[in-house]
């Protein structure tokens, strides 16, 4: 029989001195609180009013306070935690959960506190031990069976259907009551799983049942602090038989030091252990703000480290014990293996017992993994063959503890000793270079709590963060400041670790962007993945006065290591001879990279900032759906917004940049940050408009949260806003897409029957007017929801209500046709676009060429895509449709697109049109220009061969956009002459050249050549015709890279600027 069935008389509630519910705090008064006097737990406070959170809860946190019994204070500590995480975008802090706070009450101390029905102990410490109250008078209950009558109510799936974690977590006293809970608690129900964590006990639990005495009787002792996991897999079976008062612990007092972090059995390296020297600056330990000793253990109940499953199998124990483990590590390291084979048969059959522990890694079993790990580390150094091991190797010595950057560094130079000293061919380059990217990733999480279980990713320190270690090198009196060393400059970007630490990893970080800046290797698109540390590394060399130098580069590579000398040494020359092509990456080609995550805020480099910066960061970052990049990059524009008060003004011009981070923030469920986006909104004097509430919609669409959608909808309606068709169009396709097409079709029968009403009464300016694109939107969407059916009445009802169909209406039944492997109705529709004089457009060849390619697969032969080529003319001239010579370039154009065209098939076209007397347009070149451009590296030739075709010798044939796009061409290659005679051309014709992307081709690449007089040229002419427009003013304009390349290297004269254009600059 249970404990619970047992009781004559069910356990009066205990005071919760606060509660904080799914989206709002309650009682968020004083510390302390409200003392409720009715009900199990009180819940009826108003935390779950109208049982409207009780179904939402699926985590409850139950923090039990220390001997001060001061239950509010604790309750304040971890409410403002979990909220604090979920404004910061903390992964597992938007869980629906509540955090309830017991307490204790001393009938000595809190006399006057409690109610008669409230329990309350006799002696300070008793309900630390477990024992039963003193009031009421004559109760038998305990502070184990309160407890346990917590978690009974939460376990209750008719109140709490959702419910599937409980956590209970102590500090001090209360750690001491929750590991005593630990032990003798009820079994949780199957579907709840419940997790006990304890922090600064005065005294711990032991049971050593395996232990014979005279009696032979199992005892349970006290160790001083820690508990391994062996002793905690064995104590709940024995101690558990001990219920309520029986179970009498004894107690000491919390001791004067009872602070200490989370028991745990990390284990670090004697460099760890030393002291650090301090850093200047912040410090790498919480805020003030969390620096109560507690905070340790409530950081951890809102990290993701800690296990949120309902499957209950934590107490799994490894298949082998400690010493079968250790004999397995002996034995592998004397079989004599290569370093593959010996890591492979270590990794399958050993390493998955070590990790089964989950960092209760016992001392032998430490040691023994420790050994294999180094020998197999130093062997690195003297094989060719390392692919694949290095991010595995430093994964797992932080599986054991060991966070040492040495041995990262270690891997790190391996790696691009591999690259540089083996002749490898380019699919293992790419493997290489792409481990050593993976692998800075991993070295950026070391140390962070919330990236451990996150798959690699750069969780590296803001730029304003470094700015502000850089700058923090005061004097002391009466000493001048010393200039910032190169490697004082780079430490500071590893900010998590002490200076001591950050250094270790300064040789194998010159090594990394020494070989990603080498074209053999590395190229825009690694660099771009690495962009997060490149852009630290860039941010460092413009603050350093001596930049990359030998000099300094020689100390750095002289820094204690294990890894061999004399490769550090090769690494050594060839981080100098790579000095050139360092800087040219880091500061000439960082456009060609920045698209990462470029969020460098320098004041020398802010002049660069620009919203158009930010747009493409953010469109980076949620296309690959990276919610932390996000939050990175909106915590930078916040900074940005404090330091560059001008960039307020830039958002105010342009309203619609927050509308697109709106429409991410619904689209990545961040309730949170979208209300922190419109109150920015109303600090900036920003109106919201019907364009903001389209992309809150379309973000809702996407993530299917129809509940919003309906509820902002209503709004909408009741507020009189004077809407429009796309706002309409969003509403029906998201009710469609979100699982309700009856009631989308619903939606864009109501817009018709109102857009009627409105003209029967004369009012149609009170109305929107719905048009075919609001038709289309409904018929795509239910066509991707499985139901043609129905999408075709919406078709037919559409037709009876007067809708004329348009190209995209015919594009998408051709879509549907070709998939549904139809192309016999493919061709019925161009004949039916034709009879209405609707002209196909790009995306309808595009459409019949995929189609037909599809239908071949995606390895098709030149020779079946031109077939294709002709199947898709044929279908237009069986259409009666007369391609004209707008209709051949849109051809073209689909042709020059598709991954995989080939150049057959692009000469298939040219000879259809040949074949009709059309000739080739300059916008037809152009086409093809930019397909060679295209290619990896630019084909300069394959454009000199096109200008040759189709005679084109002068600036007087062609277009302007033609030529710019040729001179841009000329200018990626390095060919300056050819480059410059079309700029110069273009110029005397009193045309120049006004495409900026075009410009900064060419000023890059003469300054590259270091051809000076001619970069000012180019400048100059530029801004001589941009004056003379006189356009009025537009910031966006002067923020592109182009004039900020010009004002960097010394090519704008100041003199020649107008006014408005020097504040610009000036910031």
């Amino acid at each position: 029989m249970s404990r619970r069935a047992r009781q004559s008389q069910p356990v009066p509630h205990l005071a919760l001195s606060k509660l904080v519910g799914v989206t709002t705090a309650v009682a968020a008064d004083g510390v302390g609180g409200s003392l409720v006097d009715d009900g199990l737990l009180g819940l009826e406070t108003g935390l779950l009013a109208g049982d409207r959170l009780l179904v939402e809860l699926s985590h409850a946190y139950v923090i039990i306070h220390g001997k001060l019994r001061n239950g509010g204070h604790y309750w304040k500590i971890l409410n403002d935690a979990v909220n604090e995480a979920r404004k910061d975008g903390f992964p597992g802090a938007d869980r629906n959960l509540t955090v309830v706070a017991p307490q204790f009450f001393s009938t000595r101390y809190n006399s006057n506190q409690y109610t008669e029905d409230q329990l309350a102990w006799g002696d300070l410490n008793a309900w630390q031990a477990g024992e039963p109250a003193t009031h009421p008078v004559g109760t038998r209950i305990t502070s184990i069976d309160a407890l346990d009558a917590i978690v009974e109510e939460f376990s209750n799936q008719s109140r709490y259907p959702k419910i599937r974690n409980i956590t209970v977590v102590g500090h001090g006293g209360g750690g001491q009551l929750a590991q005593r809970y630990a032990t003798v608690a009820q079994e949780s129900a199957p579907h709840v799983h419940i997790r006990y964590i304890h922090a600064g006990p005065g005294s711990t639990i032991l049971n050593i049942a395996s232990i014979s005495l005279t009696n032979s009787a199992p005892i349970a002792m006290y160790a001083s602090r820690t508990i391994c996991s062996r002793c905690s897999s064995q104590l709940r079976p024995i101690v558990a038989q001990r219920l309520g008062v029986a179970a009498r612990f004894a107690t000491l007092n919390d001791s004067s030091n009872a602070s200490q972090p989370l028991p745990t059995h990390s284990h670090e390296s004697e460099a760890q252990r030393r002291p650090a020297r301090s850093r200047p600056g912040p410090s790498n330990g919480p805020a003030n703000g969390l620096q109560d000793p507690s905070f340790a253990l409530f950081n951890d109940v809102v990290s993701p480290v800690a296990n949120d499953s309902s499957s209950g199998d934590l107490a799994a124990r490894p298949v082998l014990g400690e010493l079968e483990i250790v004999a397995k590590v002996d034995e592998l390291m004397k079989k004599g293996l290569t370093l593959k084979d010996e890591y492979e048969l270590f990794r399958k059959d050993i390493w998955p017992h070590i990790k089964e522990m989950r960092g209760e890694v016992p001392g032998p079993i430490y040691k023994a993994a420790s050994l294999v790990l180094g020998k197999m580390r130093t062997q690195l150094a003297y094989v060719s063959d390392t692919s694949g091991i290095s991010v595995e190797l430093g994964e797992m010595y932080s599986i054991l503890g060991k966070w040492d950057p040495s041995i990262r560094n270690d891997l790190v130079l391996n790696l691009c000793s591999v690259l540089i000293e083996v002749k490898n061919p380019s699919s293992r380059r790419s493997a290489l270079m792409n481990e050593l990217v993976t692998l800075w990733m991993h070295i950026s999480q070391l140390k962070r709590s919330s990236e451990v279980l996150q798959e690699p990713r750069f969780a590296l320190p803001s730029a304003q963060d470094v700015l502000k270690d850089l700058n923090r090198r005061q004097p002391k009196p009466g000493q001048e400041l010393r200039p910032l060393t190169l490697d004082r400059a780079l430490e500071s970007i590893f900010l998590v670790f002490p200076p001591a630490q950050a250094e270790a990893l300064l040789p194998g970080l010159l090594a990394t962007v020494a070989v990603l800046s080498d074209g053999r290797f590395s190229g825009p698109g690694l660099q771009t993945k690495a962009a997060p540390l490149l852009n630290l590394v860039r941010l460092v060399l413009t603050k350093v006065k001596n930049g990359f130098n030998e000099a300094e580069i020689t100390e750095i590579f002289k820094l204690r290591s294990k890894y061999p000398m004399g490769k550090q040494q090769k690494l050594r020359a060839y981080v100098v001879r790579q000095l050139t092509n360092i800087t040219k990456m880091l500061l000439y080609r960082s456009d060609q990279w920045q698209g990462g995550l470029d969020n460098t805020m320098d004041p020398e480099m802010a002049k660069a900032m620009s919203l158009t910066t930010f747009h493409r960061q953010l469109r980076i970052a949620y296309r690959a759906r990276n919610t932390g990049a996000v939050f990175s990059i909106w915590q930078n524009l916040l900074s940005c917004l404090q330091d560059y008060p001008r960039l307020a003004q830039d958002i105010r011009d342009d309203p619609h940049f927050l509308d697109f981070w709106i429409f991410v923030w619904c689209g990545v469920r961040r309730a949170n940050r979208l209300q922190d986006t419109m109150d920015l909104m109303k600090e900036l004097e920003i109106e919201p408009t019907v364009k903001t509430y389209t992309a809150m919609l379309h973000g809702w669409k996407l993530c299917k949260d129809v509940g919003k959608i309906e509820a902002l909808w209503g709004q909408l309606i009741q507020s009189g806003m004077k809407l429009d068709v796309i706002i309409w169009t969003e509403r029906v396709a998201a009710l469609i897409d979100g699982g309700r097409p009856q009631e989308g079709v619903d939606a864009l029968i109501q817009m018709v029957a109102i857009w009627k009403q409105a003209v029967k009464d004369g009012h149609q300016s009170d109305a929107v007017e719905p048009t075919i694109s609001v038709v289309n939107a409904a018929f795509s969407a239910l066509l991707r929801h499985g139901d043609p059916q129905k999408a075709n009445q919406v078709l037919a009802w559409a037709g009876r209500e007067g809708f004329t169909p348009d190209v995209r209406t015919y594009n998408i039944l051709i879509r549907e046709s070709l998939r549904a492997d139809d192309p016999e109705d493919a061709k019925d529709l161009l004949r039916s676009m034709k009879n209405q004089d609707i002209q196909p457009d790009s995306a309808t060849f595009t459409i019949l060429l995929e189609g037909v390619i599809t239908r071949m697969g995606d390895e098709a032969s030149p020779a079946e895509q031109v077939h294709a080529v002709d199947q898709v003319f044929a279908d237009i001239e069986a259409a009666n449709l007369k391609p004209n010579q707008e209709t051949y370039g849109k051809m073209l154009y689909s042709v020059a697109s598709l991954p995989n065209g080939s150049e057959e098939a692009i000469a298939a076209v040219q000879a259809h049109m040949r074949g009709k007397g059309i000739t080739v347009t300059a916008h037809m070149v152009t086409i093809l220009v930019e397909r060679a451009l295209s290619r990896d590296p630019p084909d300069i030739h394959a454009v000199r061969d096109l200008l040759r075709e189709h005679k084109l010798k002068s600036v007087d044939q062609g277009d302007q956009t033609l030529w710019e796009r040729v001179m841009s061409a000329f200018s990626v290659a390095g060919e300056p002459a050819e480059a410059l005679a079309i700029f110069d051309d273009l110029a005397n014709a009193g045309r120049p050249v006004t495409s900026l992307p075009c410009l900064l081709d060419l000023v890059r690449m003469l300054i590259e050549k270091e051809d000076r007089p001619a970069a000012e040229r180019v400048v100059s002419v530029a801004l001589a015709h941009k004056l003379k427009t006189k356009e009025e003013f537009n910031a966006r304009y002067w923020r592109h890279h182009f004039w900020y390349m010009a004002k960097e290297n010394g090519l704008l004269k100041t003199a020649e600027l107008p006014e408005e254009v020097i504040k610009h600059f000036r910031g």
